[in-house]
């Protein structure tokens, strides 16, 4: 059932996930994570997606860096919730 709620989950969804686990640095064999990892049924809960929706969801989200397809419960990248500003002024402790 896609309808403008659906499409609007979607798009939500898709705002939120910078990565996949292939666009990730590997050392021994595992991913190390650039961005905030968060399983994407984990996602659905924080974006309030009603569970009907979640496999169709997860079916139709792809990795917007690589175009890798998710499953409901795959790990994904999501914006980290705090950045640091680079050009902020700092001061240096005595």
């Amino acid at each position: 059932m896609k309808t403008n709620l659906f499409d609007f989950m979607l798009a939500k969804v898709r705002n939120e996930i910078t990565s996949c686990f292939n666009c990730q640095p590997y050392e021994d064999g595992s991913p190390v994570w650039i961005d905030e990892a968060t399983c994407l049924d984990d996602l659905f809960d924080s974006l309030l997606v009603p569970e009907s929706m979640r496999p169709s969801l997860a079916r139709r989200v792809r990795c917007r860096t690589c175009g890798n397809r998710f499953e409901q419960y795959d790990t994904v990248g999501v914006e980290l919730r705090c950045r640091i500003d680079s050009n902020a002024p700092f001061e240096v402790a005595a």
